[in-house]
C-alpha cells in the first residue's frame, strides 16, 4: 500500500538545471495553493511552461534516492512538460521530432 500523503515528483528529458527550475517552481506553487495536484491535471507555470501530472506506478524503479530516504512504499508523480510549441511527448511532432521525454506512467483517463 502506498502512502497517500504528499507525493514525490520527478521530471525526465531535461538538463539538470532546467529540471531543478521546473521542480522548484512547481513546489512553490504547491506551497502557495496548499493543494497537491491530481493525475491528469494540466498546470501553467512561469515562462510559458506547461506540465501535465502523471501518476508513477512504480516509483521504486525510477527514484533510487527517494527509495533510500523513505525506506517504505511511497507515491510519486511525473511532471510531463510540453515543448516550446505546446506539444506533449505523446505527439509525434513533440520538440519537432528531435526531443525525448520518457513518460514513466500512464496518462489519467478523463471522465
Amino acid at each position: 500500500m502506498h502512502d497517500r500523503g504528499s507525493p514525490e515528483f520527478l521530471v525526465t528529458g531535461l538538463s539538470p538545471a532546467r529540471a531543478l527550475w521546473l521542480l522548484n517552481t512547481f513546489a512553490k506553487r504547491i506551497v502557495r495553493t496548499q493543494r497537491v495536484p491530481v493525475p491528469g491535471e494540466r498546470i501553467s507555470l512561469p515562462a510559458g511552461t506547461r506540465v501535465e501530472v502523471v501518476e508513477v506506478p512504480h516509483p521504486d524503479a525510477h527514484m533510487g534516492i527517494a527509495v533510500d530516504i523513505h525506506r517504505r512504499p511511497f507515491r510519486a508523480m511525473q511532471l510531463v512538460w510540453a515543448d516550446d510549441r505546446g506539444r506533449w511527448p505523446w505527439s509525434a511532432d513533440f520538440d519537432d521530432g528531435r526531443g525525448s521525454q520518457p513518460v514513466v506512467g500512464a496518462r489519467a483517463q478523463k471522465a
